[in-house]
């Protein structure tokens, strides 16, 4: 502005269209778009705003007007930087965020030239205009896609703004809307009544107008200097506009180019944290060390051009110093916001997509507010859903209900597991488990009978696990030198295993084969049908069964690292056959099924070993799984490997035998208990300073650490098999 092109600039727009709608496209759309690119953080608004006003529109029209066309450039904007940005914070490459924001933003910028029509004209407007802004529209939305697909992120922007602004002139060349006169005449009364209102209200003085009184030029003049351009002129007015792409082009769509500047890049160690500061592998965290892009950052290059903008234009280095001084003081209060924003992102580790081992400092996880239970749920200081307890989502005994004429209906009880016999009208157990007279393993079922039973302090009702009956209980641990190495082992992997946790199905092969265990990965092995039983679809799951049967029946023992996958294969196969009539099928079962494992269960029970030489030096706290606790009732076999690793530091977990909420389908069904659940667990994970939660199903560990992660607790998650599996040579 300082140098006069600025208002060669604004009648060059003129020469295009004298339209005031096709200007807003060209001004606000086009051009808005190109200043985004090169400079951002509100200097398209402002700068598209005063050349509006400058052609005729009212100040609040202009402001909405540019605001809105800025919706289109914006996430590209300042050479992508919040592209840039967001790939810094997560640790995803930013050309992949700039990709699929490329294939969402040209989507809206379609339609941004018809609305800033109808907002400077209404549907009259839209109407006399549409073709103009149809093909804008799309040039620049195609234009967009293509650029940040497979061009530059970064001149995403400039590319766009570029190859629509020219299409816009091209198409003008050959078609021109009706009714401009009447739409220029509509904004003037307009603009007269605003600018009459803001002097009223500065009390006459008619200060409300003097902050773009420098700008203002009638149309009459701006006419008059449109005629008298030249295409030096022109030239002289696009000069900086051209050069920024002229620079930028080079540096970032030829590769050599880029590699040579960006080899450049100064790295500036900070002392006393660089090579000290270890992540949760162990590994040397690079955020110590400050790379200084000196040369190919775009804020180096974005006053290189300026610089030689100034000489070109006869300005000076002093001109140039004291303009940018005056707009470093009016954009004063947009550097301090911008970097406020990003500034809190900037102070945490990146958390990379699917990688549970990557965690933020967990000094910082107690500063983290926890996840809430919905409203509804959250009373009398808690959601009062704690699983096996007699409070929660329980009939009333029978008396109560019959006082208050209730009649029960048999066939829709609620039945639930671990109840007491005779403390209401409810069973212990479903009945067809209860009186199931099935084959049980030695040490594997309920004490032997006169046996006293010892109750856990939270549930005094659920008994707690005593030691296998066919077998004294040792001394001291029982190490690995006394493991049976003549058994021949197949591994049940699971599908949710193998798809999301395929490091817990190794551990076990290296914990067993340390072991000197045969072990065996039959390739033909698929789900064993639990999702679908669970649901309702028993009939749908015999072929699974079947498949199961003809896949582990010829192994000595088949073991898994999943409680809930070994619950449902000894619980519910037997059940799945009876039920669909297969005799010969229910007989393969109940010879397949005893020999079925959960991991702790197969290395205490079968091969005696608590001791496998395992080594974690870490504070670790245990969630024992419903499916695990109730359903198999492992006890506290997990425990006991879990004692006998060298260096670790167990911590009790308060509310144990507390569900977490997921149960499968039950989180999506019912998806405010199961938040209100997790967010118990969460809460008593966090409570133990723990580093490590251990659980014997990963689908539990799914839910809780879902939630672990979204407050960046900093607490990893690992199955019980990971951490026996870990050495001194071998770490987890």
């Amino acid at each position: 502005m300082r140098s006069g092109h600025f208002e060669d600039l604004r009648a060059t727009f003129r020469l295009i269209s004298d339209d005031p709608r096709i200007q807003a496209i060209i001004i606000a759309f086009c051009f808005g778009a190109l200043l985004e690119a090169l400079a951002g953080f509100g200097a398209p608004v402002a700068i598209t705003g005063v050349m509006l006003m400058a052609v005729g529109f009212a100040p609040l029209r202009a402001a909405t007007v540019v605001l809105l066309a800025n919706t289109a450039p914006v996430a590209f904007g300042a050479i992508a930087i919040p592209i840039i940005t967001a790939g810094n914070l997560t640790g995803i490459p930013y050309r992949e965020i700039g990709a699929y924001v490329g294939h969402r933003a040209p989507v809206i910028a379609v339609f941004v030239p018809l609305l800033l029509v109808f907002m400077v004209d209404g549907r009259r407007g839209v109407r006399q205009t549409r073709p103009a802004a149809v093909v804008i529209g799309i040039t620049f939305a195609v234009t967009q896609w293509v650029s940040a697909t497979w061009i530059s992120v970064e001149m995403t922007d400039i590319i766009a703004s570029l190859v629509s602004l020219a299409v816009a002139v091209a198409f003008l060349r050959v078609w021109q809307p009706s009714g401009g006169d009447a739409a220029t005449e509509s904004l003037q009364v307009e603009r007269r009544a605003q600018l009459a209102s803001v002097g009223a209200g500065a009390g006459g003085s008619g200060s409300g107008s003097s902050s773009t009184s420098q700008y203002e030029i009638t149309p009459e003049e701006l006419d008059a200097r449109a005629g008298a351009l030249t295409p030096k002129s022109i030239a002289r007015a696009m000069f900086p506009y051209v050069l920024v792409v002229a620079v930028f082009s080079p540096a970032k769509l030829i590769p050599a180019v880029d590699t040579r500047l960006t080899g450049t890049n100064v790295k500036i160690p900070w002392p006393g944290l660089s090579g000290e500061v270890l992540t949760h592998d162990g590994v040397v965290n690079g955020s110590t060390t400050y790379g200084f892009s000196w040369l190919s950052s775009p804020g180096t290059m974005l006053p290189v051009c300026a610089v030689i903008v100034a000489l070109a234009y006869g300005i000076g280095f002093s001109g140039l110093i004291a303009e940018m001084k005056a707009v470093a003081i009016q954009m004063r209060w947009a550097f301090v916001t911008v970097a406020s924003v990003l500034a809190p992102g900037l102070c945490h580790e990146p958390v990379r997509p699917d990688d549970h081992h990557r965690r933020p400092d967990r000094r910082h996880r107690h500063r983290l507010r926890l996840l809430q239970p919905a409203a509804r749920l959250d009373r009398h200081g808690g959601h009062r859903l704690g699983h096996q307890r007699q409070r929660p989502l329980r009939h009333p005994p029978a008396e109560r209900r019959r006082a208050r004429g209730h009649r029960p209906d048999p066939a829709r009880r609620r039945q639930h597991r671990g109840r007491r016999r005779g403390q209401d009208d409810q069973p212990a157990e479903p009945d067809d488990r209860r009186d199931r007279r099935r084959a049980r393993r030695p040490g594997v079922g309920d004490p032997a009978q006169g046996a006293p039973v010892e109750r856990g302090p939270d549930h005094p009702h659920v008994p707690a696990r005593r030691p296998p009956v066919d077998r004294p209980v040792p001394d001291a641990p029982v190490t690995a030198s006394t493991a049976r190495t003549d058994l021949r082992v197949a591994l049940f992997a699971t599908c949710f295993n193998d798809t999301m946790w395929p490091d817990t199905p190794k551990a076990t092969v290296r914990l067993l084969d340390r072991l000197g265990c045969r072990v065996e990965f039959p390739m033909e092995q698929a789900c064993c049908g639990q999702v679908l039983t669970n649901t309702g679809y028993g009939r749908d799951a015999v072929p699974m069964v079947q498949r199961f049967a003809d896949v582990f029946e010829g192994y000595d023992a088949v073991v898994a690292p999943s409680g809930s996958c070994v619950g449902s294969v000894r619980e519910q196969h037997a059940t799945i056959a009876r039920q669909a009539g297969e005799d010969r099928l229910l007989e393969r079962v109940e010879r397949v099924t005893p020999k079925v494992y959960e991991l702790s269960e197969f290395l205490v029970d079968v091969l005696g070993v608590t001791d496998v030489g395992a080594y974690f030096p870490h504070r670790v706290t245990y969630h024992p799984t419903c499916h695990s606790l109730r359903m198999l009732r492992v006890g506290d076999k997990p425990l006991q490997l879990l004692r006998a690793v060298r260096g670790i530091e167990l911590v009790d977990l308060p509310g144990d035998t507390e569900c977490c909420g997921f149960g499968g389908t039950f989180a999506m069904k019912n998806a405010d208990v199961s938040v209100a659940m997790g967010a118990d667990k969460c809460r008593n994970v966090c409570s133990t300073g723990a580093e490590v939660v251990v659980a014997s199903d990963n689908s539990c560990l799914a839910q809780i650490g879902g939630m672990l992660d979204r407050q960046r607790s900093g607490i990893r998650q690992m199955h019980p098999a990971e951490i026996p599996a870990s050495t001194e040579e071998d770490p987890s």
